[in-house]
């Protein structure tokens, strides 16, 4: 039988090189998505945010050991419960909400190396478009997306927003602040733009592309 803090110092020290591909992790810090030849990207745990700051990050990060889901807190208050869901989403459960929070935000970063490698993304299965080369052409706000899809060559992953409360979604050049990466940012509104104690969302995370539409049939060719 294994000792349990073993399991868990394993754990703790494994977190992205014991991947496999299309694997999603809970980690230290966030999300660990292996997206298999296009590498490992972390989507962080999301901050409660207002209108005035850069947000509150999560604190006290405890992973279950089998890594099917987490807890977190907020200073001064605010609780956050992640369970993976039998369909393999993720459900998040917010309590003790601040006061003066009034949405919370996801955040996702992708170094520049994505465009020599010639990356594309996608909302909502539209066409893919590449990273930009060109400082600045990146500021895509879409609002209430179902989907993001993060593809380079034939690997990649998809982000599929459950929820469809009204939300900002933004792929952003950070360039443009000095910083060299892009970022795509998830932004959930409380009902009203108010504050709200206790509120619930779920997302998926796949490691890999959905799956190409099934080519029609071709209409049968009479017999001559």
């Amino acid at each position: 039988m294994k000792h349990p803090l073993l399991a868990v110092l394993f754990a703790l020290a494994c977190p992205l090189h014991c991947m496999h591909a299309g694997d999603v992790k809970l980690t230290p810090t966030g999300f660990a998505i292996d997206a298999n030849a296009a590498g490992v990207y972390v989507m962080k745990y999301p901050a409660l945010l207002n209108p005035n700051d850069g947000g509150l990050k999560p604190e006290n990060i405890t992973i279950k050991e089998d890594g099917s889901g987490a807890t977190m807190t907020y200073s001064p208050s605010g609780k956050l419960v992640i369970s993976k869901q039998a369909d393999g989403s993720w459900s998040f459960h917010f309590t003790e909400i601040p006061p003066d929070r009034v949405k919370f935000a996801f955040s996702l970063p992708f170094s520049l190396s994505v465009i020599e490698q010639g990356a594309r993304w996608s909302f909502d299965g539209q066409p893919a478009k590449p990273f930009p080369a060109s400082k600045g052409e990146v500021r895509l706000k879409t609002i209430s997306p179902s989907s993001f899809v993060f593809q380079q060559g034939a690997a990649g992953f998809t982000l599929t927003y459950i929820n469809q409360r009204k939300t900002f979604t933004m792929l952003g050049d950070n360039r443009v602040y000095g910083k060299a990466f892009f970022s795509l940012g998830h932004i959930l509104y409380f009902p009203g733009k108010k504050h709200v104690p206790e509120i619930d969302y779920s997302i998926k995370i796949d490691g890999s592309l959905p799956a190409a539409p099934t080519p029609a049939p071709s209409p049968a060719v009479p017999v001559t």
